[in-house]
Protein backbone atom coordinates (compact mmCIF):
# COMPACT_ATOMS: atom_id res chain seq x y z
CA UNK A 1 0.00 0.00 0.00
CA UNK A 2 3.27 2.40 0.91
CA UNK A 3 4.18 2.19 -2.75
CA UNK A 4 1.23 2.60 -4.33
CA UNK A 5 0.71 5.91 -2.55
CA UNK A 6 4.24 6.85 -3.28
CA UNK A 7 3.83 6.23 -7.13
CA UNK A 8 0.58 7.85 -7.33
CA UNK A 9 2.20 10.97 -5.79
CA UNK A 10 4.87 10.32 -7.78
CA UNK A 11 3.30 10.22 -11.14
CA UNK A 12 1.51 13.63 -9.57
CA UNK A 13 4.90 15.05 -8.81
CA UNK A 14 6.08 13.95 -12.27
CA UNK A 15 3.77 15.40 -13.91
CA UNK A 16 4.11 19.31 -12.46
CA UNK A 17 8.02 18.80 -13.09
CA UNK A 18 7.96 17.72 -16.66
CA UNK A 19 4.68 20.01 -17.49
CA UNK A 20 6.71 22.70 -15.87
CA UNK A 21 9.53 21.98 -18.12
CA UNK A 22 7.57 21.69 -21.47
CA UNK A 23 5.69 25.02 -20.53
CA UNK A 24 9.17 26.42 -20.19
CA UNK A 25 10.70 25.47 -23.27
CA UNK A 26 7.76 26.76 -25.03
CA UNK A 27 8.18 30.16 -23.74
CA UNK A 28 11.96 30.57 -24.55
CA UNK A 29 11.44 31.85 -27.98
CA UNK A 30 9.30 35.10 -26.46
CA UNK A 31 11.97 35.31 -23.47
CA UNK A 32 14.00 38.36 -23.25
CA UNK A 33 16.61 36.21 -20.86
CA UNK A 34 16.01 32.43 -21.77
CA UNK A 35 18.93 31.48 -19.72
CA UNK A 36 16.94 32.77 -16.29
CA UNK A 37 14.02 31.73 -16.74
CA UNK A 38 15.73 27.89 -17.27
CA UNK A 39 17.47 28.78 -13.91
CA UNK A 40 14.39 29.85 -12.34
CA UNK A 41 11.91 26.90 -13.95
CA UNK A 42 14.88 24.63 -12.95
CA UNK A 43 14.75 25.70 -9.21
CA UNK A 44 11.35 25.93 -9.00
CA UNK A 45 10.81 22.75 -10.32
CA UNK A 46 13.52 20.93 -8.84
CA UNK A 47 12.08 22.86 -5.17
CA UNK A 48 9.09 21.26 -5.38
CA UNK A 49 9.90 18.09 -6.66
CA UNK A 50 12.33 17.26 -4.12
CA UNK A 51 10.08 18.76 -1.03
CA UNK A 52 7.00 16.25 -2.16
CA UNK A 53 9.34 13.52 -2.44
CA UNK A 54 10.38 14.40 0.91
CA UNK A 55 7.64 14.80 2.51
CA UNK A 56 6.05 11.80 1.15
CA UNK A 57 8.39 8.93 1.80
CA UNK A 58 7.92 9.38 5.55
CA UNK A 59 11.59 7.48 5.94
CA UNK A 60 9.89 4.55 3.86
CA UNK A 61 11.78 3.01 1.19
CA UNK A 62 8.81 1.76 -0.29
CA UNK A 63 7.53 5.08 -0.95
CA UNK A 64 10.89 6.51 -1.94
CA UNK A 65 10.91 4.19 -4.74
CA UNK A 66 7.29 3.90 -5.53
CA UNK A 67 7.19 8.17 -6.19
CA UNK A 68 10.39 7.35 -8.36
CA UNK A 69 8.68 4.80 -10.81
CA UNK A 70 5.66 7.31 -10.68
CA UNK A 71 7.75 10.05 -11.79
CA UNK A 72 9.51 8.32 -14.60
CA UNK A 73 5.95 6.82 -15.45
CA UNK A 74 4.99 10.32 -15.84
CA UNK A 75 7.67 11.22 -17.99
CA UNK A 76 6.89 8.75 -20.22
CA UNK A 77 3.38 9.56 -20.61
CA UNK A 78 4.21 13.29 -21.16
CA UNK A 79 6.76 12.15 -23.62
CA UNK A 80 4.27 10.44 -25.62
CA UNK A 81 1.91 13.23 -25.38
CA UNK A 82 3.96 16.12 -26.24
CA UNK A 83 4.95 13.53 -29.50
CA UNK A 84 1.60 13.06 -30.46
CA UNK A 85 0.67 16.42 -30.19
CA UNK A 86 3.69 17.57 -32.77
CA UNK A 87 2.17 14.91 -35.49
Amino acid sequence: MDALIGFIAGVVLGGLFFGGLYLTVTRLERSGNPAVLMMISLIVRMAVLLSGIYYLSQGDWRRIVGTLAGVMVSRFILIRLVREEKV
